[in-house]
């Protein structure tokens, strides 16, 4: 598992880095590939009657508002308190939840978005994760998740800009693959260029009905 000193310096990086990030993002025009995934996601929600949306890892709400101004229900999580401060001054309920603790929120969800979130988790911490967000969607529900990846690392990022350094763990697509299929059905599994130094692992997947247990 990932060392609490680990986390708390990753909850630091984001604490630091949270103005400048939002600042960032209300003056940058979203890429297309990314937004062509958010409006994939709310039209596949929209098609099972969803209206519930839990964004995993919400950074500083700017997919949260864009779902919002969809008069979709959002809820954000975020482990860094200054992410979450300014979700709620985007008018988005949002919680100081590390993911290792979602049972906490005590509810289910038409549908649960993490994009670029569980990259931060240690590779011995993801299978009881996945096993927290299947538990927070309704029968049927779906899950998306974009991660940066391609291959199998896990390591600080030495040539991080933010301060402290984060960690990262990046994924083949068959391990990630294998490990997503425990829990959930996948619907689609793409790979998108994003014109960067990694590929984006981008999957929708449906919550496996009468499995409690997972897979097998």
């Amino acid at each position: 598992m990932m060392d609490m000193k680990t986390t708390r310096l990753l909850q630091q990086a984001y604490d630091n880095h949270a103005q400048e990030r939002d600042l960032k993002e209300r003056n940058e025009v979203l890429p297309a590939w990314k937004s062509e995934i958010r409006r994939n996601f709310l039209q596949w929600v929209r098609s099972q009657r969803g209206y519930s949306i839990l964004d995993l890892g919400a950074g500083t709400g700017r997919d949260c508002l864009y779902f919002k101004e969809q008069r979709m229900q959002v809820t954000a999580i975020d482990f860094s308190e200054k992410m979450v401060q300014l979700c709620r001054k985007k008018g988005i309920e949002a919680h100081a939840i590390d993911f290792q603790f979602l049972h906490l929120l005590r509810r289910q969800f038409d549908s649960i978005w993490a994009m670029n979130s569980l990259l931060h988790l240690a590779k011995s911490e993801m299978p009881g994760v996945l096993k927290g967000i299947r538990g927070l969607l309704k029968p049927g529900g779906l899950f998306y998740l974009g991660m940066y990846g391609g291959v199998d690392q896990e390591e600080v990022w030495e040539d991080d800009p933010y301060t402290p350094k984060r960690f990262f763990s990046f994924y083949s697509d068959d391990h990630l693959r294998k490990l997503l299929e425990i829990e959930f059905d996948i619907i689609r599994f793409e790979r998108i260029d994003t014109g960067g130094n990694f590929d984006l692992q981008s999957i929708l997947m449906e919550k496996r009905i009468g499995n409690e247990g997972g897979k097998g």
